[in-house]
């Protein structure tokens, strides 16, 4: 997704200069909408890294507690618990960037 996105507006940043006046406005509100997914999916994907590093901590931790005698549950459930917020809030991102491609494909000019 990500990569479709910074072709199209690279495609579009490209032919900006010979639009006629009528597609040029057009074209300007594609490459905004284009740089805000852009962002959106980018963030989305921090996100899920985030999450994924969360949860290898916490299988990390789960193996130094198996061989050691530590008392870790606090820290593995803390970790997990902010690994699926994490995880949460990355699909809600990348639901609002789906939503945005859906809503930009009604502003094309016919």
């Amino acid at each position: 997704m990500l990569s479709r996105c910074i072709d199209r507006a690279r495609q579009l940043e490209d032919n900006l200069e010979n639009l006629d006046q009528k597609m040029h406005p057009h074209a300007l509100v594609e490459l905004r909408i284009l740089w805000r997914r852009a962002r959106l999916i980018g963030a989305a994907l921090t996100l899920c890294t985030i999450s994924a590093l969360l949860i290898c901590t916490v299988v990390g931790i789960l193996f130094v507690g198996g061989i050691s005698e530590a008392q870790l549950g606090t820290a593995i459930a803390l970790l997990f618990i902010a690994a699926m917020g994490v995880l949460m809030v990355a699909l809600l991102v990348f639901l609002v960037e789906i939503y945005l491609g859906i809503a930009s494909l009604r502003i094309r000019p016919r």
